[in-house]
């Protein structure tokens, strides 16, 4: 059986992403073959180990990569487009942002308050579908790489903000992250990059809860 290997992140699924953050630190290097591969596990189990374990591998140095954002993408014939204007972000869409980020399973709950139908377009700026909670099970099938894009202005927002606070409040803050090394990258200039999905997730899920 020839096996199809994700070799961009966008060829990733978020449904990919959230089935292998349900199991964490369980997962075992065939859940992932099987997971990203889309086969089922006996036949991975079937495989020589040296290959699941190189495939294996290969995934997670994709889910690594740093990724670009972009406003908008187009998934099953429909184009979407991110919030035009995260000042304007309704009460509803932040709590709603807030709280499936805080839970692993929601992740493509999340990516449909940010992104929704593009209902018009013009020039360089574009209107979008009203928010009304729906959406969810399209996002499902999003390219991982642009949601992940799109997580980094929250991102962003978190690490500006532990720029402009009193130390006492950005140290109770920090503490809410799992490890220093977290902390600390939070503080530095990325340089312009987006920090890789896992880390990114990780990072709000803390901030969140």
């Amino acid at each position: 059986m020839e096996l199809i290997i994700p070799e961009n992140i966008n060829e990733i699924k978020v449904k990919h992403f959230t089935k292998l953050r349900i199991l964490g630190e369980d997962a075992t290097e065939a859940d992932i073959v099987s997971i990203f591969c889309e086969v089922p596990v006996n036949i991975v189990n079937s495989m020589a180990l040296e290959d699941v374990r190189s495939v294996s591998k290969d995934i997670l140095d994709v889910l690594e990569v740093n990724t670009q954002f972009n406003k908008k993408f187009t998934l099953n014939g429909v184009k979407y487009g991110f919030i035009p204007n995260l000042e304007k972000i309704t009460t509803g869409e932040y709590i709603d942002l807030q709280n499936y980020l805080a839970n692993p399973e929601d992740l493509h709950k999340a990516a449909a308050v940010m992104f929704r139908p593009v209902t018009k377009e013009y020039g360089k700026y574009y209107d979008i579908a009203p928010y009304n909670g729906s959406g969810a099970d399209e996002m499902k099938d999003a390219p991982l790489g642009v949601i992940n894009g799109a997580l980094v202005f929250f991102y962003d927002l978190v690490n500006e903000l532990l720029k402009h606070i009193p130390n006492f409040f950005r140290k109770e803050i920090l503490e809410t992250l799992k490890t220093s090394q977290q902390a600390d990258s939070l503080l530095k200039d990325t340089d312009g990059l987006t920090p890789s999905t896992p880390y990114v997730m990780e990072t709000l899920q803390s901030l969140m809860k």
